[in-house]
């Protein structure tokens, strides 16, 4: 009895909800209709060719939580099933060939989606924020994938393949969190790439064919390890911008980096730059702070702007030869950075390219260099430098704050030392211009209170801005050029410091009798040769003869039109001189004197007049002045003299002892 009852229940329970079962049904597309039943909360849609103009309503989508596709079907229409939240799996037939925009989204149930074989577009949004969605089956056809296709899929765990014929992925197509093992297999040979497409994954496995890596591909990406296969020629820009990457391995085959490729990477250690490499891209490692080696390939040419910019553990680098230009802050804020040498061939440093380097004590300059930037080497820690002659001009500020540099020698070339130049180097002690500097700008060595010895070895004093030397004691000395000594103590700025006659050899002397002139100039550090050629006249067009003289002084080789000299050079400790006969009695002379190196770059440059010993001196010196007599006014050590029976006197009648 009791079990009649129990039948009775259930068969009067299943004609209830037979009775409230619902079946709804509709056009989908124009040879497609779907039919929904409540009671199995199945879709069925039936026909073939694409799905169109179709949404299910509000109060239909808690329903749907299966479809059933014909094999006919070509395409799933835009927002179709969006907000089907009880939507568990779905599975394509081959047929499908795209899925239009936000078709699956916020089917937040939706946990399993299989695709057939021939998908070769997924929209935009079409699988947004599916935040259930766990297994996913890309079509081996697949093309496109758009902006967000799959944004917000968090439980995505089991493996992605990414096939081979994939050439466009969307802004951050698999943005949002990370499963904690998505693995995604990439075997796109060639495909483009917006905005932080792949971030939602922690490993990539790379397919053997895989050529080219799309800018943003792995922008922001959670990945510790990437090794690219032999065959990846190409990493766009941003590739993988601000990844976790703590290692990565880059192919022999590769023949081009974009910039920003690894910026931010924060974990990375070691970089090592493939042979076929020829150029390192602006801010190609920029903020990659734990990066503490990178090895550059000889034949890199170019390391532009931002390279290594605050890459604050990187402790050495070495630069190729093959280097031609560095950009400005290719390495500012490397802090560990301990020395750095510039390769010859170089001619300009730019601005701020090694600003905050912390701990650099050491710079070796090519002999090509001509400029230095703004800011080069600003906050430094280098103790020394050793600037080539070659060295035309230095910014302003490019070293400023060398807390340790004692001792400064500025070559010949250098006509200005711009604002700030050496402003702030504390440790400053003494500073040498070389003979061509003009002017000295606004603060060029503000606040050097330790420095106690400036020699200028310009003729004509240096037009100096009032604050060029503030903070400068008055008490240091200032060592000039004997003849030019009236001058400097005259000038506003340089007039206040305690002033010298220089007594380095630094210019060409001449001593002469009738017929000779004995020349004495100073040993080049450097120099391969020297020349000098003696004129006829002031404006160096009628040449008496060219002389060559070695390393060591010594005459090798003769040009001459009139007379020839009499002995070979003779050595002396920091000089050499040359006596040259056969000149006539009381006559005036022109001379140049050049040192140059083995590549025949200009060292050392003087040049000055002569005049021989004439025949009739007066017996009364007080009337060297008067016109009628035959006195010869002579060159020496930068001032004009009259020579009298082989005595020397000034040009006021005093004898010079």
């Amino acid at each position: 009895m009791k079990t009649k009852v129990s039948i009775i229940l259930v068969c009067l329970i299943w004609m209830a909800s037979s009775l409230s079962a619902t079946v709804y049904n509709g056009v989908c597309g124009n040879e497609l209709s779907w039919r929904l039943d409540t009671n199995d909360s199945i879709v069925v849609i039936t026909g073939r060719g694409e799905m169109s103009n179709f949404q299910f309503d509000e109060d239909k989508r808690p329903y749907v939580k299966s479809v059933v596709f014909p094999k006919g079907i070509t395409r799933i229409s835009p927002r179709s099933f969006e907000y089907c939240y009880n939507l568990q799996s779905v599975t394509l037939p081959d047929s499908v060939m795209s899925i239009g925009y936000y078709a699956f989204r916020k089917c937040t149930g939706l946990k399993e989606f299989h695709m057939g074989k021939n998908v070769r577009t997924i929209e935009l949004n079409a699988f947004r924020d599916c935040t259930s969605l766990q297994r996913l089956v890309l079509s081996d056809s697949l093309e496109t994938i758009g902006v967000h296709a799959f944004d917000g899929c968090s439980a995505i765990t089991d493996t992605v393949v990414f096939p081979e014929s994939l050439v466009s992925l969307g802004d951050n197509a698999f943005a949002g969190a990370s499963g904690p093992n998505a693995v995604a297999v990439w075997k796109a040979r060639h495909c483009k790439s917006g905005a932080r497409p792949m971030s939602h994954f922690t490993k990539v496995i790379f397919g053997e064919n895989v050529e080219y890596i799309g800018s943003y591909l792995f922008c922001s990406a959670p990945l510790d390890t990437v090794i690219l296969p032999n065959g990846v020629d190409t990493i766009e820009h941003y590739a993988f911008y601000k990844c976790s990457l703590k290692y990565i391995e880059l192919p022999q085959s590769l023949k081009y980096i974009g910039s920003v490729a690894f910026y931010g990477a924060a974990s990375l250690t070691s970089l090592i730059v493939p042979e076929n490499v020829s150029n390192i891209p602006s801010s190609m490692c920029s903020e990659c702070s734990s990066l503490k080696s990178v090895t550059l390939p000889e034949g890199i040419t170019t390391i532009e702007n931002y390279a290594f910019y605050h890459c604050k553990s990187l402790s050495n680098i070495n630069i190729p030869q093959s280097v031609q230009s560095i950009g400005e802050l290719a390495f500012a804020g490397c802090s560990s950075l301990t020395s750095v040498s510039i390769p010859e061939g170089i001619t300009g440093i730019s601005d701020c390219a090694f600003s905050l380097c912390l701990s650099l004590r050491e710079v070796h300059f090519p002999k090509s260099l001509t400029s230095i930037g703004e800011g080069a080497f600003q906050d430094c820690a280098i103790d020394s430098l050793d600037f080539p002659a070659s060295l035309l001009s230095i910014g302003e500020n490019a070293f400023s704050r060398l807390l340790n540099l004692k001792e400064l020698f500025i070559p010949d070339e250098v006509r200005q030392i711009k604002s700030g130049a050496f402003e702030g180097c504390t440790a400053l002690q003494n500073v040498t211009f070389g003979r061509k500097v003009s002017m000295i700008d606004t603060d060029a060595f503000k606040g050097d209170n330790r420095l106690t010895e400036i020699t200028c070895n310009a003729v004509v004093p240096p037009l100096a801005q009032s604050s060029a030397f503030s903070g400068v004691p008055d008490t240091a000395t200032l060592i000039v050029p004997s003849q030019s000594i009236e001058e400097y103590t005259a000038d506003e700025v340089w007039g206040r410091f305690r002033i010298q006659q220089n007594q380095e050899p630094g210019h060409v002397t001449t001593e002469t009798t009738e017929t000779a002139v004995n020349f004495t100039w100073p040993s080049v550090e450097g120099a391969s040769y020297y020349t000098l050629i003696i004129w006829a006249n002031e404006e160096r067009t009628e040449k008496i003869c060219t002389l060559t003289f070695n390393s060591m002084g010594q005459l090798v080789e003769i040009d001459f039109s009139k007379h020839a000299p009499v002995r070979r050079a003779m050595n002396t400790a920091a000089s050499f001189s040359f006596r040259y006969n056969g000149l006539s009695e009381g006559t005036d002379y022109w001379f140049t004197m050049t040192a140059s190196d083995a590549n025949d770059t200009e060292l050392f440059n003087a040049s000055g007049s002569f005049a021989t010993l004439g025949a009739n001196m007066p017996t009364n010196i007080d009337d060297v002045q008067r016109d009628d007599v035959q006195c010869t006014k002579v060159l020496r050590n930068g001032h004009i003299y009259l020579m009298y029976e082989g005595r020397m006197y000034d040009v006021r009648g005093n004898k010079i002892k």
